[in-house]
């Protein structure tokens, strides 16, 4: 009998089974055939640790892009700061890194393949039941499977939150995003190099994922939430309503070119939740956006997946019992995640503001934080290290 269920195989997913394959791991997803769709993922150290532990760090490097250096400029194009990645590298032992969302998928999939984990798709979940024993998932097409826990990692619209904690639905932040992928073998661009533009009500960025190609993104308040969804529109259409939105705002030509040559273009509503107070019950528990789904405005949402992936692995692997271990996950955890989600918040708050006035004293309060740290002021996510947080909450038990 398998001893972890685990729901979902998005991106923390399979990092969790292939870190606890000791433990007799089985996958199960709704999809039917895994297929390149949906963006890209910035990963910093924090979320990367994971990645790393599972002896994946090189791929992700070779697949994706190391972030060289971010530029921070109004929406002409004028610097308003910048930093490199080198101290960060230096201070944490990993370079940020921009991949492909299908690629890392990829990555992590093959890792499971080769550790031989089974992996079931096209079961989509429709029950959970439990006792002092076991826990089994019963699927809607009629089968189920048994294990002594099950983990949740089924994303924002997670069924296994739902049948543990009842109907909670998402709620619109009020911002909608559009993002693409562009090609930029014709520019001169590097794509180690990340720029972000700033200006009223508007913010976009893009950085490298990898096989030189970029990521773009544009973020704006909305008055009528748009679907979550990752489904591409029609691209030419997308693009062109970005592109007239940006040169209406006077943005600098470069990032209209990029826009003007994607191959992929998603628009999409941004949503949350109010954080649960708690993720476990019985034997099975919440990972990722299934426990704490989170605006992208910090660029956490993954890596706070990854790093939930990294102690909770840690605690099944090291705890005499499932209980223990929960606890402490909880504990460890919760806080950290609502204050992500709740900075997360504050950021688009900051980021959509149309009053000119608070653009020029947002972006000279950010030069002024920025210069006063040295650099982004990001220790308390990227110094994030799973092992080094589980064995102090080990040794306080």
């Amino acid at each position: 009998m398998p001893r972890i269920l685990i729901i979902g195989t998005g991106t923390v997913g399979p990092a969790l089974a292939v870190a606890l394959k000791s433990m007799n791991p089985v996958l199960f997803d709704s999809v039917t055939k895994f297929k390149d769709v949906g963006g890209a993922i910035n990963l910093s150290s924090n979320g990367l640790r994971l990645v790393q532990n599972l002896g994946l760090l090189d791929k992700v490097y070779q697949e994706g892009t190391p972030m060289k250096k971010t530029s921070v400029n109004t929406v002409a194009g004028k610097p308003i700061f910048e930093f490199e990645g080198a101290p960060i590298l230096k201070k944490y032992g990993i370079v940020n890194t921009g991949i492909k969302r299908h690629r890392l998928h990829q990555i992590l999939l093959q890792e499971v393949e080769k550790q031989a984990i089974p992996l079931h798709l096209g079961k989509r979940l429709k029950d959970i039941q439990q006792d002092d024993k076991q826990i089994t998932a019963i699927f809607e097409d009629g089968t189920s499977y048994s294990g002594d826990i099950l983990i949740g990692c089924d994303g924002l619209h997670s069924r296994t939150r739902q049948i543990l904690w009842g109907e909670d639905k998402p709620k619109s932040t009020g911002v909608e995003a559009l993002l693409g992928l562009t090609k930029i073998d014709t520019f001169s661009h590097d794509p180690g190099h990340t720029l972000v533009y700033q200006g009223k009500g508007t913010q976009l960025g893009m950085y490298g994922i990898g096989h030189n190609e970029v990521v773009w993104f544009i973020g704006q308040k909305c008055a009528e939430a748009s679907k979550e969804s990752w489904n591409s529109e029609d691209v030419s259409v997308l693009a062109k309503q970005v592109i007239k939105r940006l040169e209406s705002r006077d943005f600098h030509p470069f990032p209209i070119e990029v826009v003007s040559k994607s191959y992929r273009v998603l628009r999409y509503g941004i949503y949350d939740r109010d954080p649960l107070k708690k993720w476990s019950k019985g034997r099975a528990t919440l990972v990722g956006d299934a426990a704490h789904p989170m605006p992208p405005h910090l660029g956490q949402g993954a890596n706070s997946a990854l790093e939930d992936g990294g102690v909770l692995s840690e605690l099944l692997l090291q705890c005499q019992d499932h209980e223990k271990a929960f606890k402490i996950y909880e504990d460890l955890r919760l806080e950290r995640t609502s204050k992500l989600v709740a900075t997360s918040r504050q950021m688009a708050n900051m980021y959509y503001v149309e009053n000119s006035i608070l653009c020029y004293l947002r972006d000279m309060a950010l030069k002024t934080m920025f210069a006063l740290a040295g650099g982004p002021p990001v220790h308390d996510m990227y110094s994030y290290d799973y092992k080094q947080v589980v064995k102090k909450a080990l040794s306080l038990s």
